[in-house]
């Protein structure tokens, strides 16, 4: 594997728990954009420091963002901060009730 390593072919990457770091509240956030395109909006959500991943969907809402929040409150004010931004709506908020990672890649 060294050789491996050594040579570019893989890398090996570690994955720390959120809870670990004390992230207590995550939601899934569904998104429309409105006037401008979503990439745009995708930017200025990334900007959020607790949207850990924001990823451009095809289909009924055009942003997904996911929050990774120290606790509900913290939550409710990114909620409130995405909710002030022009050119999108957010859909539906799916916040996370209990986790386990199914699958590993």
């Amino acid at each position: 594997m060294k050789g491996l390593i050594e040579q570019r072919q893989i890398q090996v990457v570690g994955s720390v728990s959120s809870a670990v770091l004390g992230y207590r509240s995550f939601a899934l956030v569904t998104i429309k954009a409105n006037a401008v395109t979503s990439r745009q909006v995708a930017g200025r959500i990334a900007e959020i420091p607790n949207a850990d991943l924001v990823v451009c969907v095809a289909g009924q809402y055009d942003i997904v963002p996911q929050l990774a929040c120290r606790n509900d409150d913290e939550l409710l004010s990114n909620l409130d901060d995405m909710r002030t931004m022009d050119g999108m709506t957010i859909a539906e908020v799916f916040p996370y009730l209990r986790g386990k990672v199914l699958c590993r890649i």
